[in-house]
């Protein structure tokens, strides 16, 4: 019996190292591949600044004069995406060699992107409602 249980102990051990070894494999190709911000660690740490970024969001786009950036994050009217947004932006750039400007493009980028899909879904409801279902319906992840 002793031996069957320091089996099982060793299979779990096996086990568990494996899936660490894994999970630090597919950490490694997140950071290599600029796709941190889609981890699961980015998440928990996005997660934990969200409200705090969204609320200096906001408090931006209501105290500063009337800039590109702040035009932008008022046409999408929702600062948890845009702090959603932003925030996996700038945890991609930690691994990712990328100049302050760099960053900024980026951001701008997404939230240009972001903007012109609202767009779209609020002018083409339909379309978007059947693409969408479409791409459910063979197991692409969206967000």
């Amino acid at each position: 019996m002793l031996n069957l249980v320091e089996k099982q102990i060793k299979l779990e051990q096996e086990i568990l190292n494996t899936s660490r070894e894994n999970y630090c494999v597919r950490l490694e190709k997140a950071i290599q591949g600029n796709s941190f911000g889609s981890t699961n660690i980015a998440g928990k740490i996005i997660s934990d600044v969200l409200d705090d970024f969204s609320y200096n969001i906001k408090n931006y786009v209501m105290n500063k004069p009337a800039t590109l950036c702040s035009i932008v994050i008022k046409r999408i009217n929702n600062p948890d995406a845009v702090a959603f947004l932003s925030s996996k932006i700038i945890l991609n750039s930690l691994w990712a060699d990328m100049s302050v400007q760099s960053v900024y493009k980026a951001i701008g980028q997404a939230l240009e992107f972001e903007y012109k899909m609202r767009k779209y879904k609020e002018e083409n409801t339909n379309y978007y409602n059947a693409i969408q279902k479409d791409l459910n319906k063979r197991g692409v992840k969206t967000n």
